[in-house]
């Protein structure tokens, strides 16, 4: 006696695209999260623990920001590039 998928493949690649939305909004609130935690802690440091604050303005011009990016890279960038245009990827590992 064999298994029978009974669920139709696209009911399971919408779960997968569902599941892949609701992981990338959550990636995106805990990067947001440790942004505000990481500017709470510089603006709370005294200026003898972290930086000599000359002008006044270095505790509002600390800032982050989060940017969601999805980088499809085609199988010919040639076509879609003009001559000289040079993409550099960092990946965090």
């Amino acid at each position: 006696m064999g298994v029978k998928m009974t669920t139709p493949m696209a009911g399971i690649d919408a779960l997968f695209a569902s599941e892949a939305v609701k992981n990338d909004k959550l990636v995106i609130q805990a990067l947001s999260n440790l942004g505000d935690m990481c500017i709470a802690e510089a603006r709370d440091r005294a200026e003898e623990d972290s930086w000599f604050n000359q002008t006044g303005n270095l505790r509002s011009s600390i800032g982050y920001i989060v940017v969601p990016v999805i980088v499809t890279i085609p199988a010919e960038p040639v076509k879609f590039f003009p001559p000289g245009f040079m993409i550099n990827f960092c990946q965090i590992s």
